[in-house]
């Protein structure tokens, strides 16, 4: 199955830079603060680090990964990130930027991802902390509930 992605003016995807993790690390931090889960309590310098691992992880994905610009402006708008787990596709991270929200730019980027992945990967998974807002966009795009993993932290 093919996915037709249509951005509007001013926005354009590429493959993510990681000479821009700062530029990624401000929109997470922007499009997670005051969320559900332990990502909502995150600080910017979290994201940071959490990028940094991320791209220099061996399994990290860039061509199935994206990132939407705002031409207009340069910023960072939207942001889909993607690691290979035991041979699946995982999208890791999805955020878009509170200023673009509303717009379809979460719906295209992940509709970009699937589209990168389709024939390369037997399946595709999400992470999404319970809770999130965002899961009626993905059941809306297939995505089915499976192992809800709990996670934990040292406070």
């Amino acid at each position: 199955m093919q996915y037709q992605i249509k951005l509007d003016e001013p926005f354009v995807s590429s493959k993510p830079d990681n000479n821009e993790l700062d530029r990624y690390a401000d929109l997470l931090h922007s499009a997670f603060t005051g969320g559900v889960g332990m990502y909502g309590q995150r600080e910017r310098d979290d994201y940071a680090q959490s990028l940094e691992r991320l791209f220099a992880d061996t399994d990290y994905l860039p061509e199935a990964s994206s990132v939407v610009i705002n031409t207009e402006n340069g910023q960072v708008a939207s942001l889909c990130l993607v690691t290979e787990t035991g041979g699946h596709g995982c999208i890791n991270f999805v955020a878009t930027h509170p200023d673009y929200q509303k717009r379809g730019l979460g719906r295209q980027i992940i509709l970009s991802t699937l589209d990168k992945l389709y024939g390369t990967k037997l399946w595709v998974t999400l992470a999404v902390t319970i809770g999130n807002p965002a899961l009626t966009l993905y059941e809306r795009l297939g995505f089915k509930q499976g192992t809800v993993i709990s996670s934990m932290q040292l406070a």
